[in-house]
């Protein structure tokens, strides 16, 4: 359990500390990837004649939303989790005190007759006390039986993100560079619509995409535990291999 929790603290280390080289100013043909789209457009793996900033762009928009995703999961979400829990034992707490009082909640003229204000009896304040105090007494009756529906009926899922649930080396940066770039992939290969599929013959080439993005923008060449993702062509088709497990497109 303890190295689970460590290598938790250090992903969230890791991503904290993230830094990348946008592409800026690079002049075109002198990055991974404009040579990896060229190369892939003589070849007709890419059916769609993007201009190289047009991909450029693209590239970076997908990999600031897999950023951002990322530390939501690892940072954001887990405070937001902890407060929704706090939450729903509080909630539990407040309805075991209610109960208690159930009797009283709706013996509201007993409650009246036997309480008595701490300052003026005047007309006037007497009638709003008594008004206030039986208010009160309704929406606490109320509110028990809302409190316990809510209870009963509720529950936290994992997380706020719709995604497979998190193992132990769930690593959610790697995750989503490869969902959201799949994303610019379907719409550069021929045949192939949002959302769609990795055949099994897109592994190695769609493995050299991600590597270039991932040496152009200057990522980290090893992980949060300080382990080498070289050599990285290898690294991402693995790491392709267990993403789309179970949700091939067979080759035709």
């Amino acid at each position: 359990m303890e190295g689970s929790h460590t290598s938790c603290r250090n992903r969230v280390d890791f991503i904290k500390r993230l830094t990348y080289q946008a592409y800026g100013a690079r002049p075109i043909g002198a990055c991974e990837i404009d040579r990896i789209v060229s190369e892939y457009v003589e070849k007709n793996i890419f059916s769609v004649r993007w201009e190289a900033s047009q991909i450029r762009n693209a590239v970076e928009e997908w990999f600031s939303e897999a950023v951002v995703t990322a530390r939501d999961m690892l940072i954001r979400w887990p405070g937001e989790r902890r407060n929704l829990t706090r939450l729903l034992d509080d909630l539990l707490l407040i309805h075991k005190l209610l109960e208690r009082n159930k009797e009283l909640l709706v013996k509201q003229d007993l409650v009246i007759n036997k309480l008595s204000t701490k300052n003026s009896v005047a007309h006037p304040f007497y009638e709003q006390w008594k008004s206030k105090v039986r208010n009160l007494l309704i929406d606490l009756n109320r509110v028990s039986a809302d409190i316990s529906f809510v209870i009963e009926s509720s529950k936290i899922p994992w997380e706020t993100i719709e995604f497979a649930p998190p193992k132990r080396n769930f690593d959610p940066l790697t995750f989503f560079f490869i969902e959201y770039e799949h994303e610019l992939w379907c719409d550069l290969r021929p045949l192939q619509g949002k959302g769609c599929r990795l055949p099994r013959r897109d592994v190695r080439p769609f493995a050299r995409f991600l590597s270039a993005i991932w040496r152009d923008l200057r990522l980290p060449s090893e992980d949060h535990l300080g382990r080498s993702r070289e050599p990285l062509e290898d690294w991402f088709a693995d790491r392709l291999r267990k993403h789309f497990e179970g949700h091939w497109v067979e080759d035709v």
